[in-house]
């Protein structure tokens, strides 16, 4: 196992993280989550494209490659809208825990369709990161339970499981990485162009100069950089690893929390930290003496 391939995978789920940071101001400043979401896929895929091309990488891409691409951008995307849409009938808390169960759906597809050799080791540590994402999201209280809400949050369990199964073992496999983030995002942000006209009749521009800024870093750290590095992670560790190192998404906003917003720092913050620490090790050393 390439050890790269597991920094890609840290830096991907911990800059995923970091989603609240820009977003929650613009949210607070009243633009629809549809157009968030649409500056957040469109500006990436636009950065993303200026330096493919000035790198002369080949966009040129066949047919088949290019209906899984779509495919990619609106399972992708639909994840974001979905999760987002949850947290309107449950707490984000449950959504999120809910949410993590996909390391489950990606180890099950990988081995018993694409016969992925595994351990009990593997699925004790995903056990565990889960644990560990229910501790840290605790604090927020589960609240209600909404059918609704709940059809939302374990939607986004297949349409996250397939993106990340998607691109290890379709035929996007060995399309170069740059490429292939700018098309899921390019056609992600087809999908909020769309559900945001349709909502709203119109895609919302910026209300000050401090919303377009956070929205241009929304754009270039937690979603270009952080599926660039999902990608990469992906061709290098496997759909597997790279699912259970998701885990520390919700350990870097649960800092990011305490830092920035300055919220409170729980026994179960504590706790939850040291298992998903604990289940992505042992995930890691499973996978490497597995493999040998």
């Amino acid at each position: 196992m390439k050890f790269k391939g597991v920094v890609y995978g840290i830096i991907s789920s911990a800059t995923f993280g970091m989603i609240p940071l820009f977003a929650i101001p613009v949210m607070q400043s009243g633009m629809a989550i549809e157009s968030i979401l649409f500056y957040r896929f469109a500006l990436s895929a636009l950065i993303m494209g200026i330096l493919a091309a000035m790198q002369n990488r080949s966009f040129k891409v066949s047919v088949k490659e290019l209906g899984t691409l779509m495919v990619l951008g609106l399972t992708y995307a639909s994840t974001a809208n979905l999760l987002m849409n949850s947290y309107e009938y449950i707490s984000s808390g449950m959504a999120t825990t809910i949410h993590f169960l996909y390391p489950v759906l990606v180890t099950l597809i990988m081995f018993l369709f694409f016969k992925e050799k595994s351990s009990v080791w593997v699925f004790i540590g995903i056990l565990m990161a889960l644990a560990g994402v229910a501790l840290m999201c605790m604090g927020e209280g589960f609240g209600t339970v909404s059918s609704k809400g709940l059809l939302f949050a374990f939607s986004t369990i297949v349409t996250y499981a397939l993106f990340i199964v998607g691109v290890n073992s379709s035929c996007v496999k060995t399309m170069d990485s740059h490429i292939l983030t700018f098309y899921v995002l390019m056609f992600g942000s087809f999908l909020f162009l769309g559900t945001g006209v349709a909502s709203h009749g119109i895609i919302e521009l910026p209300y000050s100069i401090s919303d377009a800024v956070n929205l241009v870093l929304l754009a270039l750290i937690p979603t270009m950089i952080s599926d660039l590095t999902l990608v990469l992670a992906i061709k290098n560790v496997g759909s597997t690893v790279t699912s259970v190192l998701g885990s520390m998404e919700p350990l870097t906003a649960v800092l990011l929390g305490v830092l920035v917003f300055h919220e409170n720092f729980t026994v179960n913050h504590f706790f939850g930290i040291v298992l998903v620490v604990t289940a992505v090790s042992m995930v890691i050393i499973a996978k490497k003496r597995f493999s040998r």
